[in-house]
């Protein structure tokens, strides 16, 4: 039989509890932890071509959805992965989220820096700018209203 030294089954599991969320938040925090995830997040292609397509101007999901010719769930998805990674930040604008690029610190500057000089080498990623910049002149979509050429415009 195992001594728990008087301690009771319940204690002694409460304790290891305690000790799992203090290694968990710790881990969450590391820097291994925080490149690993910006790593993981513009691993994927369609993220990528996102980070592209943003790095020319800010834009709402409808904008993206129809450019990369994906289901909004999963473009919504996609942002949401590069936006807890640091990569992007959104806006609201009326009833309208917009995105940009919005590197949280360095290190995610120098790697959406290097993402994008490789993404702007691809033939496909340079056509996702005409196939937006047509989107947004053919006024499809209530995001017509965003001036997106002001040079104002700053996502936070």
């Amino acid at each position: 039989m195992l001594d728990l030294g008087g301690a009771s089954v319940d204690d002694v599991v409460m304790v290891g509890k305690c000790i799992f969320n203090v290694y968990n938040l710790n881990m969450k925090s590391s820097p291994h932890v925080k490149l690993s995830k910006k790593l993981k997040a513009i691993q994927d292609p369609t993220r990528l071509k996102i980070l592209t397509i943003l790095s020319k101007s800010p834009l709402c999901v409808c904008i993206i959805t129809e450019a990369l010719k994906l289901a909004q769930p999963t473009i919504s998805r996609h942002l949401s992965l590069l936006e807890e990674a640091g990569f992007i930040a959104k806006k609201r604008d009326g009833r309208l989220i917009i995105y940009g690029l919005s590197p949280e610190d360095e290190l995610t500057e120098k790697l959406l820096s290097l993402a994008l000089k490789e993404t702007l080498k691809d033939r496909e990623c340079i056509s996702l700018f005409s196939i937006v910049e047509e989107l947004k002149r053919n006024k499809l979509f209530p995001s017509d209203e965003i001036k997106y050429n002001d040079k104002n415009f700053k996502v936070p």
